[in-house]
């Protein structure tokens, strides 16, 4: 670590403790905490002592919020419901075939629908009028409703 210059020494033990942890746990989620604080401290003028402090404080609540966080999953979320991905193959593949049978500029539309673009967006991209673009838009619903 000589060539590492000394303000960003303790950068560097938090990236080798988060490569040497093979989990991701409570203790990964502080040191990932820890390392997003680091960067945004560099922009302040706090001296040295107060940057470590505030670095172990941030580590400690990174760790703290996940263990909360595990606790609340542990609690609330159900393992016993499975789904079956079976339909949901079914409706991308048929998704998958719709979309390529369509012309580009109804892909485009679609696309862009998809991203939400409003009809007012998608007729400055395509230079269409809006009516038109709602237009195509309800008929490619209603195409993907049958």
């Amino acid at each position: 670590m000589r060539d590492i210059p000394e303000s960003w020494r303790p950068y560097a033990r938090l990236q080798t403790s988060a490569s040497r942890h093979r989990r991701v746990d409570d203790q990964s989620w502080g040191l990932e905490a820890g390392l997003d604080h680091f960067l945004d401290i560099q922009a302040s003028s706090l001296p040295r002592s107060e940057e470590n402090l505030s670095l172990e404080r941030v580590i400690a609540n990174g760790r703290a919020r996940e263990r909360h966080r595990l606790r609340l999953r542990a609690r609330f979320l159900i393992d016993d419901e499975t789904v079956d991905p079976g339909p949901m193959l079914d409706y991308r593949e048929r998704l998958h075939k719709l979309f390529f049978s369509l012309n580009a500029t109804e892909r485009e539309i679609l696309s862009a629908t998809a991203m939400g673009c409003d009809s007012e967006e998608i007729s400055v991209i395509l230079a269409m009028k809006p009516a038109t673009i709602r237009k195509r838009i309800d008929r490619l619903r209603s195409r993907l409703a049958a």
